[in-house]
């Protein structure tokens, strides 16, 4: 990191630093009886490289151990850095400095790249960020060896993705790409192609969160192209099939998510992911329902019960799922069978409210117990489970049955309402509010 608060030494016709630093006496040391006072380590680091003549690395040190590394936030305090990251510093600092005295870029580069590391460790982003923009600067004056500016893209890019400056990390992530392809460095191809991919990916999900999602359809299916150029893996192009499925069911493309997401089900299959399958199945079901297509819909949704109903972490989504299926049978009027899912629904309400209220009294629930009980299985990608509302699902069943039955009451109401052969005009008004919901055929039938 440059220095320009101080004029620089003189120099020799060379371009060398001349003429010797003042040197400060010794500090006392911290074991001398007669030393009044601990002289800070931070200091004695800084008498240190006065001392050595490293006079940027002195004036860098002290800045940046002294002022804040973002604005509008206090100075950072020493006790952020360790005894030996402050030790690690210096010697950063210093390794630096001789480099840029000596002239050799490639050595500059390193200096930088590693203050960069350095700071990227510790998650001081803004720093790491200004070495590593210096260390791409100087590598692309390495005209001999273009490895290190496709090496120094890269690093600069991960620092902006993890910042989340996706789009100036893509341009990066394309130039050592490309560098890497000229150069048929196929390692550093791959790893380039891979973290664009990733930036890609990051791009298209804050365009879906603002609805754009032909844009976001964009960066998937270029993303594809990537991975097959570049990193050919069956799995990350069958995630994005199920991206680029969602993207255009939410665009109003049905027919074509439903393309996308047959082909992510058939992998799945291929794969032997139940998981992802089940993931597969209720994006199709919402695909059918979205397209009037509510039989199809409640097939899907069965294929999804079917295959997660052995799995205890999926209880919430296994609960959604007929809950759903329960209300797409009411749309087709299949009352009975409406009532079997909202059935099932309420009991897996009951059970989760219990597990919930037992994970809140400290009781292992059922789903923490299987986990204890399997160290070694793969974690899943289910969402954690949500508050079920059992006073609703119970309300929602008795509606069901009532629906289921609603045919039966109609049939007991016209027969009571016939006396002697002639039909009582009150219970046909009564009848015929019951079906418009609407009191003014109520009214319209007492007034005649």
């Amino acid at each position: 990191m440059a220095s320009t608060a101080l004029p620089a030494l003189p120099t020799s016709r060379t371009g060398k630093e001349t003429g010797n630093p003042l040197k400060p006496k010794q500090p006392p040391s911290s074991a001398d009886p007669a030393s009044k006072t601990r002289i800070p380590i931070t200091q004695s680091i800084c008498l240190q490289l006065l001392t050595e003549g490293q006079i940027h690395s002195f004036i860098d040190f002290f800045n940046i151990v002294h002022t804040p590394y973002k604005p509008n936030q206090p100075p950072t305090p020493v006790s952020t850095y360790s005894l030996d990251e402050l030790t690690t510093l210096k010697n950063l600092l210093t390794t630096s400095e001789i480099a840029i005295r000596n002239g050799e870029r490639s050595e500059i580069y390193e200096a930088k790249k590693a203050l960069g590391f350095f700071y990227k460790k510790l998650n001081m982003l803004d720093l790491s960020l200004a070495y590593l923009r210096e260390a791409y600067e100087c590598a692309r004056t390495i005209h001999v060896n273009k490895q290190y500016e496709i090496e120094a893209a890269h690093n600069l890019g991960l620092v902006l993705a993890s910042m989340g400056e996706a789009h100036e990390a893509l341009k990066l992530y394309e130039q050592s790409r490309s560098l890497a392809n000229e150069k048929g460095d196929v390692q550093a191809e791959t790893l380039a192609s891979k973290s664009l991919v990733a930036a890609r990916i990051l791009i298209a999900k804050d365009l879906e969160k603002n609805a754009q999602f032909k844009d976001a359809i964009v960066h998937y299916a270029q993303s594809i192209q990537i991975i097959e150029k570049s990193t050919p893996d069956e799995k990350m192009v069958n995630d994005l099939n199920y991206c680029l499925g969602n993207a255009h069911k939410e665009d109003g493309q049905i027919d074509v998510a439903v393309q996308f997401l047959d082909k992510y089900l058939t992998k799945c299959k291929d794969l032997n992911d139940p998981l992802s399958a089940g993931k597969a199945q209720l994006a199709l079901a919402s695909c059918y329902e979205s397209s009037g297509n509510l039989q199809q819909a409640t097939n899907y949704l069965k294929l999804f019960i079917e295959s997660t109903e052995q799995d205890p972490a999926q209880k919430q989504s296994l609960a959604q799922a007929c809950n759903q299926i329960g209300v797409l049978y009411n749309k087709l009027g299949q009352f009975p069978e409406a009532v079997q899912y909202f059935d099932r629904h309420f009991a897996l309400a009951c059970e989760i409210a219990k597990e919930q209220q037992q994970q809140n009294d400290g009781r292992p629930s059922i789903v923490q117990s299987s986990q204890q009980s399997s160290q070694t299985s793969p974690p899943t990608n289910s969402t954690p489970s949500k508050s079920m509302n059992v006073g609703a699902a119970q309300i929602q069943l008795g509606l069901s049955k009532a629906n289921a039955n609603m045919e039966t009451f109609f049939n007991a109401v016209v027969q009571s309402g016939i006396n002697g052969g002639i039909k009582n005009p009150h219970f046909s008004a009564l009848l015929s509010w019951k079906a418009a919901r609407a009191f003014e055929v109520f009214a319209d039938a007492e007034n005649q």
